[in-house]
């Protein structure tokens, strides 16, 4: 429903950085001041987060940052929330009082080898296989979360709204639920979905999880 509204064009996997008004701002650890912010400039509406909710009748994720918002949104039920990670104690890596938790995140090499204008995202036209090409998946969201082949130093990137198999959840039995461009869902295994190339989280290359428009591997 969003690219049909939207030419064809799918939503910002984040609000990148330089965005104005902030300065001091990460794209993958966004505050809830920063989310409240934007908004308050006319900014970020149309990273996914903010952009689909209301296509389900949900809220745009900016509307939880304000007063009581963040500790509701934590303890609430809503399209944001895997209850698989709600049921976990939160990790001490991350402060949901001061950011929100993504447990699930967008695919963020999707325009992989594409040269594109300034804050443009993937036309889904350029998808040449929308069963295969990853939408969603679930987000790594505690660092116990195993199997896990990247490196200690990226252990604890968490929670961020944007993914790729180095940021690729295993909190399922070992696997993580994967959405695509034509609407379906699947369960993978961890060790389907990534191999462990020098330490990093890889992409596999198996035909049917394409990370990017074209369906080649990321370098």
């Amino acid at each position: 429903m969003y690219v049909d509204d939207n030419d064809q064009f799918l939503p910002m996997t984040k609000i990148p950085n330089g965005t104005l008004p902030i300065g001091d701002y990460s794209e993958d650890n966004p505050r809830w001041s920063d989310l409240l912010a934007f908004n308050q400039a006319n900014a970020g509406n149309n990273a996914w987060f903010n952009a689909l909710p209301q296509y389900v009748a949900s809220r745009p994720l900016w509307t939880w940052a304000d007063g009581n918002g963040p500790m509701q949104f934590q303890s609430g039920r809503s399209i944001y929330i895997c209850p698989t990670s709600a049921n976990q104690a939160v990790d001490p890596n991350t402060d949901p009082m001061s950011r929100p938790i993504f447990n699930l995140a967008m695919n963020s090499k999707g325009t992989d080898g594409l040269v594109l204008a300034s804050n443009q995202t993937l036309s889904v036209k350029l998808v040449t296989q929308p069963s295969a090409f990853v939408m969603f998946s679930d987000v790594r969201t505690h660092t116990s979360e195993t199997p896990y082949y990247g490196a200690s130093t990226t252990a604890t990137d968490l929670a961020s709204p944007q993914c790729y198999t180095t940021r690729l959840s295993s909190r399922h039995t070992a696997g993580a639920d994967i959405a695509f461009a034509d609407g379906h869902v699947h369960y993978y295994k961890y060790a389907y979905a990534c191999i462990n190339q020098n330490g990093k989280a890889h992409d596999s290359g198996v035909p049917d999880i394409n990370w990017t428009y074209d369906g080649h591997i990321v370098p």
